[in-house]
């Protein structure tokens, strides 16, 4: 597998990123400062393990005295080079964000500001940055609506989008995953309470639904997925279909195809728990799962025409928590990493590809802090 030549701009906050971090236990960005794992511990603290020259541990809650997080996070950098993390209060159901202005970290209710519907905190959000530099919060409410807080610079405002869009009713157990198109249309993909995958889509004019299982595929009905962008302005979402295969829906620009990937490459059942993804500088398109052995594996193609699998874990070590999530994303040296919760200890650890090889690191043990939540 090629993975030397990885994207230097993946970080969720650049508007031309090509996937959306997913937005689970677990969420991670790259800014200028370094790496971020973002995560929420058995206290409800919202923490992120950060890397500059090394791997630290901050409690962001204990240092804004927000209040307590769900287990779901989300984060972005905004057009300023600024961090932001979505989160859900537990009490409130409101959304927040812990706010990073350059010198300080800052709390901020959302909700409380903006108005709208109250979140269900145990459902999943995805955020983005468009080409605008407005920023998007995205959440769902008891009533299975996807709604957004949408910031153009003068504030916080609320939307459904899934009335706006005429959207589907989003099912609870479903991610949700995002992209901004080089059109700086809007892209958010999920699973409706139908098993089908959908994406709502801002095309400049207003918020339309599309139901893309009608072009082929049948979803597992508690699939995760993630989608991305590719350079040639391909789009993918990838899921785990009825058998526990990794599938892919792919928009070639002209129309929508459904392609099985564990097939093309000839990989074995996965579970229905996680998966992320990410692309390299040469186009190689790469989607991390976890098998029926909670091993991380990486599908892997450069073209799109034929996929290859590799068992990470397998090859380097690691025991990931079958009920783990991933998230992933590419550093500024071109290093590629995927972050995961271990079954050993309960640390957040991640593995590293440095242009040779692939390692197994413990960057709990490394950065401190406490155990995330699974």
């Amino acid at each position: 597998m090629n993975l030397s030549k990885a994207l230097l701009s993946i970080a969720v906050g650049v508007p031309a990123a090509l996937s959306a971090a997913e937005y689970q236990s677990l969420s991670s960005f790259v800014d200028a400062a370094g790496q971020h794992v973002v995560y929420v511990s058995g206290a409800g603290h919202v923490n992120q393990l950060y890397f500059g020259s090394s791997w630290t541990n901050q409690d962001l809650t204990a240092m804004t005295g927000g209040p307590t997080a769900a287990a779901v996070v989300t984060s972005f950098v905004d057009s300023s080079g600024h961090e932001h993390i979505g989160y859900i209060s537990p009490v409130t159901s409101h959304v927040n964000q812990l706010y990073f202005n350059g010198g300080a970290w800052s709390n901020q209710d959302i909700t409380a500001s903006a108005g709208g519907n109250l979140a269900d905190a145990n459902y999943p959000m995805t955020s983005y940055v468009d080409h605008s530099g407005g920023q998007h919060i995205c959440y769902i409410d008891a009533s299975a609506n996807l709604n957004q807080y949408y910031n153009n610079g003068a504030g916080w405002v609320y939307q459904n989008i899934t009335a706006a869009g005429h959207g589907n009713p989003v099912l609870y157990s479903t991610l949700l995953s995002s992209f901004v198109d080089s059109s700086n249309y809007q892209h958010i993909a999920y699973e409706d309470t139908g098993s089908h995958i959908n994406q709502i889509l801002y095309n400049g004019a207003g918020w339309i639904n599309q139901t893309l299982s009608n072009y082929g595929g049948t979803p597992d009905s508690y699939t995760p997925l993630t989608a991305f962008l590719d350079s040639s302005q391909g789009q993918h979402i990838a899921y785990v279909d009825s058998s526990l295969h990794i599938d892919q829906l792919y928009y070639n620009r002209s129309t929508w195809v459904n392609q099985n990937l564990s097939s093309l490459a000839g990989s074995g059942p996965g579970q229905n728990d996680a998966i992320t993804s990410f692309i390299d500088g040469a186009n190689g398109l790469h989607v991390a799962w976890i098998d029926s052995s909670s091993d991380i594996n990486v599908l892997t193609s450069y073209g799109g025409v034929t996929w290859s699998n590799q068992n990470v874990t397998a090859a380097v070590g690691g025991s990931p928590d079958y009920r783990t999530c991933l998230t992933s994303w590419v550093d500024s040296s071109g290093g590629l990493h995927i972050a995961y919760i271990s079954a050993a200890n309960g640390h957040a650890y991640q593995l590293y590809w440095n242009g040779s090889a692939w390692a197994n690191q413990d960057i709990t043990a490394l950065g401190g802090g406490s155990n995330p939540q699974l």
